[in-house]
């Protein structure tokens, strides 16, 4: 997969299928997206082509998954092509027709994919309607979905945050097509969790990325080509520090390994409880010890 911001870097002596859109959450609406892309590539020997933004777009609002995260959900899904664009006043500011006429030029676009709402170009005056008219005359096959509903309701990026918000893990996570999650670089900790027992793994929560609600979440971790099942607390450990940092910590089940400074994949199978200030130590123990056990018979099921 190339994963590009320059334009030159792209080779147009193929020709492409192009689908373009925020893509924040990666969900089942958009993977709909990327399926009929890559297929109508595959079917007539073209090359599958995703533009999106950089984060930017977002006006500093949470993001459901950091631009390292996307890079690896764009690699899993099997799109050829991610061209990331700085979303500037010259990109705000340019006239539909103008837009999709550099998508001809710039990216050989044979075909292109969206859904029935998509809006584009300045003041979003872009239109299916003005893509079927630009379809003729810059000779692109042009293909219109339905969006993706759940229960009635339309699936968005929105709707899934909203609902990791309130701690509607399982909801969220089938909206999705798979389990949220968090990915980073281990960090050393102070190791209180080591001399209670329990020694875990811990990553920094990115600051712009969406912090569920704090508490303990059975996990799914993978790290080089391993996998293993395991409990993520997210929070502040109220019980045994003063700090307001926002911490990752994860006790892996049955490995004994060192993660120092390896990227893990953290993703939230199903939340176990809120976190708590305990009176003592002991009693944070003890609570760990029936949230493993939680733990163990939730990852017999999956």
């Amino acid at each position: 997969m190339r994963y590009f911001n320059n334009i030159n870097e792209f080779d147009k002596n193929k020709g492409s299928v192009v689908t373009v859109g925020k893509f924040e959450g990666l969900h089942n609406g958009h993977r709909t997206l990327f399926n009929a892309v890559i297929n109508e590539a595959k079917e007539n020997n073209l090359t599958s082509f995703v533009y999106t933004f950089d984060d930017e777009i977002f006006n500093g609002a949470k993001i459901l998954f950091t631009d390292a995260e996307k890079k690896m959900i764009y690699e899993s899904i099997g799109i050829d092509n991610v061209y990331i664009r700085s979303f500037d006043d010259d990109f705000k500011h340019k006239e539909p027709t103008e837009f999709v006429k550099e998508l001809v030029e710039n990216f050989n676009m044979k075909a292109f994919v969206c859904g029935s709402d998509f809006k584009f170009g300045k003041e979003r005056l872009g239109d299916t309607k003005l893509l079927s008219n630009l379809s003729s005359e810059y000779g692109f096959k042009l293909i219109v979905l339905n969006k993706e509903t759940e229960d009635n309701e339309i699936i968005s990026s929105t709707k899934i945050k909203s609902l990791l918000e309130k701690g509607e893990l399982l909801k969220a996570n089938k909206l999705l097509g798979f389990p949220f999650f968090y990915m980073g670089k281990v960090v050393n900790g102070v190791k209180l969790a080591r001399n209670l027992g329990f020694p875990t793994a811990n990553v920094a929560l990115q600051k712009e990325k969406l912090a569920v609600p704090f508490g303990v979440y059975c996990s799914k971790i993978e790290f080089e080509n391993n996998c293993f099942y395991g409990m993520t607390n997210i929070g502040i450990k109220p019980t045994v520090t003063d700090s307001d940092k926002v911490l990752i910590e994860t006790y892996i089940d049955r490995f004994n390994g060192n993660l120092y400074g390896k990227t893990i994949k953290i993703s939230l199978l199903d939340f176990i409880r809120p976190e708590k200030k305990f009176d003592s130590v002991e009693e944070l123990k003890t609570q760990i010890e029936a949230d493993l056990l939680q733990i163990y018979y939730r990852s017999l099921t999956e």
